[in-house]
């Protein structure tokens, strides 16, 4: 075993049936009851108990009935129309088992499909609603999980899995039952003789079958107990190496000029190797249960012989019931392996599970910060000449102080300059102005609903047109009179004739079809679309442009304050122009106090 292996094993615990029972309860229970939003499915899993019971009572009609077909096999003289009888029986007794299964079956794939729905809507809503999708990041030490294989398959795959080793298992516990009476109806009492003393042993079959298989169920307990970390950390090699290539791929032509190809192939195949380590080493444990498994398999007919052997040679059992006796025997001992029997599904299962325990839990964890800072940041009305900020203090999620105490009056209607050296907290405030930093207190007051930001990365939605773009995140069909403006100010900003024609064509355009310069422009004529209050501006014109030839950064600057002559506009700009743009400077100086100067 590598040192890798043994590091794991030290780490891993108990994967007990019982253990998970309860996890998988604290998870399902949200989605049974009587209410009207959980009755179908609560009907279904009744259903599907009903059924498996209504299973137990076919299987003995099957069992009996075939038993009196073979015993009247073995009758002499047996007419045609007495076998012909019992066949007909044997055969509605097949037929209505195998009904049940199916509408079983059934009811199971439809419980599976409408959790996997009503689990994935939960998911989804928390995720977006509470903007955990950017708050989960912002987490100490955060683990974040990408929720998008979680939500897409993950989740599907789980549902679907529950419900049909729910469904297994109910028939597991059906037929043990089954096989218990019909061990203890079948197991002639056994006499033994130990020197002068006899020995009477009533249902020794199902007293042997137990033992059996409890020897069998701690062995192969024993090899499958770290199966679950193992497949666990497999996941998390998988996802770490989908997150590499993605990474690749969203920065390609960056990794491509800094000729960085060497450099991400290494590290994409180093992580390739660890997760082939961790595969090899789940192969050799489930090569260990198959061979297990299929030994059991294989001897379980002759060891439930072996033990009738006594009573064979005594000429106590009748034919049927040799034949019999090892089906039994069976139903028994998978009662008791049902776990190692379904290992592979049940670490499956229990690994997703983890994961979407982790992820509700994170978003508990952002919930709650979100819940805690509400009293620490105040939000106020305030007037209509300011927008004022008193003792902002701010904070990286370790802790760290970027800014204290802050307080600076933004008068409205201007352009203000927010200024700074990097890392001083000019992004950081904006965050807490927009309500978006878990991190900050103090009060903040004269801001309406009515207020747009345009962040430093431009966004533009996926598969949509650079019109829903420019839009965004407006749904509502675009007017002519909203196209021939924006079209207008396309032209006023310099676009090609090519894109503006293009304006309703869905493309990728967060791609090659647009420059860095371009989509930020973009970003300026979704704004002025906005006609907003108060307009955010973060590094909003870093890749356009600024020399005297094009003017692009000159036509922003005038594009604005043409369109939005009372819009109290704040951005910050490591570069800035000296047209006359801004009326107002703020500065944040590295000592984490602010100075203004206007």
């Amino acid at each position: 075993m590598s040192s890798e292996e043994s590091k794991i094993k030290k780490k891993i615990e108990s994967l007990t049936l019982l253990s998970l029972a309860k996890r998988f309860y604290r998870f399902y229970r949200p989605y049974f009851g009587l209410d009207a939003k959980n009755l179908k499915r609560t009907m279904l899993a009744g259903g599907i108990i009903l059924g498996n019971t209504l299973l137990a009572f076919a299987l003995v009609f099957v069992n009996t009935s075939m038993a009196s077909l073979m015993g009247l096999l073995l009758v002499p003289g047996v007419t045609y129309t007495a076998f012909f009888y019992a066949a007909a029986q044997c055969m509605a007794a097949i037929v209505g088992y195998g009904a049940i299964t199916g509408v079983d079956a059934w009811m199971a794939s439809l419980l599976g499909s409408s959790l996997a729905h009503s689990i994935n809507k939960k998911l989804e809503n928390r995720w977006m609603k509470s903007k955990g999708y950017y708050g989960a990041t912002l987490l100490p030490k955060s683990s974040a999980q990408n929720p998008s294989q979680l939500i897409s398959h993950d989740n599907y795959e789980l549902n679907a899995t529950v419900t049909e080793l729910f469904d297994n298992f109910l028939t597991t516990v059906s037929n043990f039952a089954v096989g218990i009476v019909g061990l203890y109806m079948l197991s002639v009492p056994l006499e033994l003789s130990l020197f002068s003393l006899s020995f009477v042993l009533p249902g020794y079959l199902v007293i042997s079958t137990v033992i059996y298989a409890v020897i069998y169920n701690s062995i192969t307990n024993k090899m499958g107990d770290s199966l679950e970390d193992l497949q666990s950390k497999q996941r998390k090699m998988e996802g770490k190496i989908q997150t590499k290539i993605n990474h690749i791929k969203t920065h390609a032509e960056a990794i491509a000029f800094k000729k960085g190809t060497d450099y991400e192939h290494k590290s994409l195949l180093d992580s390739i190797k660890q997760s082939r380590a961790v595969q090899v080493s789940v192969s050799k444990i489930r090569s260990l249960l198959t061979f297990a498994t299929n030994l059991h398999a294989e001897f379980t007919s002759f060891f439930a012989i072996l033990l009738c052997a006594p009573n064979i040679i005594a000429q106590k059992l009748s034919f049927a019931s040799i034949l019999e006796i090892p089906y039994h025997f069976q139903n028994v001992v998978n009662f008791f392996t049902w776990k190692s029997d379904n290992f592979d599904k049940v670490t499956d299962c229990a690994v997703s599970l983890k994961r979407i325990e982790d992820f509700n839990a994170t978003l508990t964890k952002w919930e709650k910060l979100q819940e805690d800072n509400r009293a620490h940041l105040q939000f106020s009305k305030g007037n209509n000449k300011a927008i004022e900020i008193k003792n902002l203090t701010l904070k990286k999620p370790d802790g760290t102080l970027i800014l204290q105490k802050f307080t600076q009056s933004i008068p409205k209607g201007k352009v203000t300059l927010l200024q700074a050296a990097s890392g001083v907290g000019k992004t950081s405030i904006l965050r807490a102005v927009a309500g978006l930093s878990p991190y900050a207190s103090g009060k903040i007051s004269g801001l309406s609903d009515n207020m747009h930001f345009i962040p430093s990365h431009p966004y533009f939605p996926v598969q949509r047109s650079l019109l829903d773009a420019i839009l965004y995140p407006s749904q509502k069909k675009a007017t002519a009179q909203e196209i021939r403006k924006i079209k207008g100010l396309m032209r006023e900003l310099s676009f090609n004739e090519s894109i503006i024609n293009d304006l309703e064509v869905v493309k990728d355009w967060f791609g090659p079809h647009l420059s860095d310069g371009e989509k930020q422009r973009i970003e300026i004529i979704s704004a002025i679309m906005k006609k907003p209050d108060t307009l955010f501006m973060d590094e909003a014109t870093s890749r356009v442009d600024h020399d005297a030839k094009t003017d692009n950064k000159g036509k922003i600057e005038r594009l604005l304050k043409k369109h939005l002559p009372d819009t109290t506009i704040v951005y910050t700009d490591h570069n800035p122009s000296e047209s006359g743009f801004c009326d107002n400077r703020i500065y944040l100086s590295n000592s984490r106090k602010a100075m203004a100067k206007r």
